[in-house]
């Protein structure tokens, strides 16, 4: 009775039919995790340079005139922001600001 099963046409069709649809499930759920991630960190890595593209002439000009008030206000601007984590400002390859 149980070798009449496993011969069944039946089950010689649907369990193959069953593990190529998990098979193409899997792959196709791998492929548009992956082209999601890369989608978001590539729009978190374009935002991040606009940011930095924005305030580093400003954060430039004041280093270099000495306002570090200016420095501080601009600083906690960016911090206001609840899409940036931590800001750290160099000036000559040492790290002035780290906030």
């Amino acid at each position: 009775m149980i070798e009449r099963i496993r011969q069944s046409l039946a089950n010689k069709i649907i369990f193959p039919f069953i593990f190529g649809m998990l098979f193409l499930l899997i792959i196709i759920f791998t492929v548009l995790t992956t082209v999601a991630t890369d989608a978001l960190k590539q729009s978190e890595k374009e935002k991040a340079e606009l940011i930095a593209n924005i305030y580093a002439p400003l954060l430039s000009i004041n280093i270099f005139l000495g306002f570090d008030t200016k420095i501080d206000s601009l600083s906690q601007q960016l911090i206001d922001n609840n899409n940036i984590v931590s800001v750290k400002i160099y000036a000559h390859k040492q790290l002035i600001r780290d906030l």
